[in-house]
């Protein structure tokens, strides 16, 4: 059974080839994803879930923290991987957030995404230059004065 440190080590070389990607070992439950992913002048929030039975689980705090952020960030800044079967699936949390079941209040978070068409699919290097380009294509335009 594949672990999101083992999923990370693997995609860890794919995403080196465009950006920065740091893993963040946060022992305090805050809810902050794994990894912060910099990258064209982005900072890219990425949560690695290993997706099991078809579904991936969300632990409370993680639940939370996304709902907080949400609305704070651009929606192309904060990415679900989801390793099923060795395919990584790329999900934005706006598009999750449709197929949550449960609240967080009942310790259960349950996402149920065989039926969901993820945003992307990472096989290789050109996968990640095009999930990159969708990034920056979809960073708000500035006004001009």
């Amino acid at each position: 059974m594949t672990t999101e440190k083992e999923l990370y080590s693997r995609i860890q070389p794919l995403l080196y080839n465009h950006g920065i990607p740091s893993r963040i070992e946060n022992s305090i439950g805050s809810g902050l994803p794994d990894v912060v992913y910099v990258v064209a002048r982005h900072i890219i929030f990425i949560e690695l879930k290993i997706v099991r039975s078809g579904k991936i689980f969300l632990r409370p705090f993680q639940y939370s923290y996304a709902m907080r952020v949400q609305p704070h960030i651009n929606n192309s800044h904060m990415w679900y991987l989801c390793d099923d079967k060795d395919v990584w699936k790329l999900f934005t949390f706006k598009k999750l957030k449709d197929f949550i079941i449960g609240d967080g209040n009942s310790g259960k978070v349950t996402v149920d995404v065989r039926g969901i068409k993820p945003d992307f699919i990472l096989t290789n290097s050109l996968s990640v230059m095009q999930w990159i380009l969708h990034i920056k294509l979809a960073e708000p335009k500035e006004e001009s004065s």
